[in-house]
């Protein structure tokens, strides 16, 4: 098992994770189109190790209910600080392998990557 970063280096990683990270061309619009069907299903999208909201945010901003799952607290920080004022997100500190997503059957995963990623924490459970 892996050792979790200490509070310090989740701290530097979301002061400079905005800085750092710049959307790849074409990446929000992905997103965006992946995510489109769960308005009309009624339904919202799960982005797990969502950081400081920087995909999460474009989405609810394009109409789509987000939940976003992340294990740094600090980094849930910034994403709620710019979340403020939009209603249609909700920031969850968590861990993603023991996440559940059975209180929302209609959610989706805001990545192809990230639906891995919830397959292989249900199989090696």
């Amino acid at each position: 098992m892996t050792s979790r970063p200490s509070d310090k280096a989740w701290e530097f990683y979301a002061e400079t994770y905005d800085a750092t990270m710049n959307d790849w061309p074409g990446e929000i619009d992905f997103y965006k189109r992946l995510a489109g069907e769960a308005p009309s299903r009624g339904g919202e999208v799960l982005e797990l190790a969502c950081g400081t909201g920087r995909v999460a945010i474009q989405l609810v901003r394009a109409g789509v209910r987000v939940v976003g799952l992340d294990i740094s607290k600090p980094m849930l920080e910034i994403a709620r600080v710019k979340a403020r004022g939009l209603a249609n997100s909700t920031w969850v500190e968590g861990d993603m392998r023991g996440a559940s997503t059975s209180t929302s059957s209609s959610a989706s995963s805001s990545s192809p990557a990230t639906r891995f990623r919830i397959w292989l924490g249900r199989r090696t459970r």
